[in-house]
């Protein structure tokens, strides 16, 4: 049973780091953290986050696709390199911690804690014109959970192929 359930987090894992193309999060990496937050939203909020709309520079655009774009858009793997260098070192003690469930209930604390103290979303389908403290917020907070998964599927992987 242990080695089957290592061979499944390993193939996870490098379908993760194995998707062609690959930046930063993926589109793999992302959607696999938006299905866990997404889970555990209520019927009620998963109804409004489905719906809402934001205007960021003068572009409307979901919620969402805001927090895709953190970290870049390019398609360009060099970018991604730049982003990675780019990125904040993440804490050891952190990065050691290798439970999933933990990561979700971090990120959930850190939202909280950041970027969610006092948003510029509302109730309805806005759109609701992101403030350059959210977008700063936001920001520094992909960064510093990119930074984070970044070294511990580093972990997972020499750890699991040894």
């Amino acid at each position: 049973m242990k080695k089957l359930s290592r061979l499944t987090a390993v193939t996870l894992l490098l379908m993760l780091v194995l998707s062609v193309p690959s930046y930063g999060w993926s589109d793999t990496g992302h959607m696999a953290v938006a299905f866990v937050a997404y889970q555990k939203l209520t019927p009620q909020v998963r109804a409004r986050a489905d719906v809402v709309n934001v205007r960021d520079n003068g572009a409307t655009k979901r919620l969402h696709a805001f927090w895709d774009g953190l970290l870049g858009t390019s398609k360009d793997p060099a970018v991604a390199v730049t982003v990675g260098q780019g990125l904040p070192t993440a804490p050891a003690a952190a990065a050691n911690n290798l439970n999933a469930s933990d990561w979700v209930d971090e990120s959930f604390a850190d939202a909280k804690s950041t970027v969610y103290k006092q948003p510029p979303i509302g109730v309805g389908p806005g759109p609701f014109t992101i403030t350059t403290s959210y977008r700063n917020a936001a920001k520094g907070l992909a960064k510093k959970r990119g930074a984070l998964a970044g070294v511990r599927l580093a972990n997972i992987l020499n750890a699991e192929l040894k």
